[in-house]
């Protein structure tokens, strides 16, 4: 085999078709790799400005004997940034310049990221619980999340699952714990099947298959909740509750000896306060709002809902004929919804930012003040797409500088958030054509 490019630039496009293909030890071009490695003399390790007269060599490659090849690649290997395994909350990192400037929305007290566009990706993160909705095409993100949380099988909601499973494993991540609708259970084993035949990989996860009204424990101070939604496949929400104990009210005011004694003597001093935290619809019909075994999700402290159609340019009924939700449809229901805060996803990427951000701003009381938007920043195809929260006010557009600002009664809005980027990795989608539908 023979390469005219730079030997770093040849390094490192094999490594990274190796890794991603998952190729064994032995294979001849890891063996190559290391070979060369080997045979470099230290000053090639310093590449020298190339100048227009310099010709390029081809460098010939032989292959060694296995031993040789495997203590050269390890050295190799050794010299590359390791992944730090220590931190609890560590998370990858990609190559997206502006991954490392954004900062999560803060919503009622929780860290919001992630990405949405109807019809391309949707993946909503919350690192403080380790929880993702939807994996999408599986932002870099998304593996450092212990849990996913999967609420249909369209390709934009779905697509990305064998990559978050294989990521982690890369990275000698524990296994993650993966949650989907109990009718995709056994297709779900079948495609982990396909793919570790394939690739020949572990792909090691818990899945775990939940039924409409079912409950999982995360953890126990977490659990999970599904809930049923109407879409044009099977498909259903989640809840998260919070799960604490609290000192009974006629204990308030004892003193901690007092507490002690009780404790010890068998008295049950505490009862068990479960709080629906988050509820996440997925792709849906209004219909789930009228559901009257959905009262949980309208009173979670935060409900992220879809909402891909915003204006009079598609209508209620187009909405419905594929199983999706109009901004118009949120309006009438206002009353009803009794969450603290609102997120918005999953828009068509027929509209501007500036036509989501119209709409949203619009909206009435009581939606005014608590509703926030995930849009994309700069236009449409063609474009770098970049996750921004715009909050709703009520009064008009105002200046794009002034800030959300949140307060211990909630948050109320000062204008247009459209600073508060939604951090992630992996927010960039280039050159997307919007699709007809949805």
């Amino acid at each position: 085999m023979f390469v005219t490019q730079p030997l770093d630039c040849f390094v490192r496009l094999a490594i990274a078709e190796l890794i991603s293909t998952a190729a064994p030890p032995n294979s001849s071009l890891w063996l190559a790799i290391a070979a060369h490695q080997h045979r470099r003399s230290p000053h090639q390790h310093r590449r020298s400005p190339r100048t227009a007269s310099t010709p390029t060599t081809p460098l010939a490659i032989h292959s060694p004997s296995l031993h040789e090849s495997t203590a050269s690649l390890h050295q190799f290997l050794s010299m590359e940034p390791r992944i730090e395994q220590s931190k609890s909350n560590r998370e990858i990192r990609g190559s997206d310049s502006s991954s490392k400037k954004a900062k999560d929305l803060n919503i009622e007290g929780y860290p919001v990221g992630g990405l949405s566009i109807g019809g391309h990706e949707t993946c909503i993160i919350f690192p403080t619980l380790k929880v993702a909705f939807d994996i999408g095409r599986c932002p870099p993100r998304a593996v450092s999340q212990d849990f996913l949380l999967i609420s249909h099988a369209h390709m934009d909601h779905i697509g990305g699952l064998p990559m978050y499973v294989a990521t982690r494993g890369l990275y000698r991540m524990k296994p993650p714990t993966i949650i989907v609708p109990i009718s995709l259970k056994e297709d779900v084993e079948k495609l982990f099947e396909v793919h570790r035949k394939m690739d020949h990989s572990e792909l090691n996860h818990n899945l775990i298959g939940l039924d409409v009204g079912e409950e999982f424990y995360l953890r126990k101070d977490l659990k999970v909740k599904a809930f049923r939604t109407y879409h044009v496949i099977p498909s259903q929400g989640y809840i998260l509750y919070s799960i604490r104990q609290k000192l009974k009210p006629e204990y308030i005011g004892l003193s901690g000896n007092e507490i002690k004694n009780l404790k010890s003597s068998g008295v049950e001093i505490t009862y068990t306060l479960t709080e629906p935290e988050i509820a996440f619809t997925g792709d849906t019909m209004s219909d789930f709002i009228v559901d009257e075994n959905n009262t949980d999700v309208l009173q979670a402290r935060i409900l992220v809902m879809e909402c891909t159609f915003v204006n009079n340019s598609i209508t209620v009924e187009h909405a419905k004929d594929y199983g999706h939700t109009h901004l118009s449809e949120i309006v009438s229901y206002a009353e009803r919804l009794k969450n603290k805060a609102i997120l918005l996803i999953h828009f068509s990427a027929r509209y501007t930012v500036e036509e989501i951000q119209e709409a949203v701003c619009a909206l009435p009381s009581p939606l005014a003040g608590r509703t926030f938007a995930l849009t994309e920043a700069n236009g449409r195809s063609g474009a770098s797409w970049t996750l921004r929260g715009t909050i709703s006010h009520g009064i008009g557009r105002e200046d794009a500088n002034e800030s959300v600002r949140s307060t211990n009664s909630g948050i109320r809005s000062e204008g247009i958030a459209n600073r508060s980027v939604f951090s992630g990795i992996g927010v960039s989608i280039r050159s997307l054509a919007p699709p007809m539908t949805p």
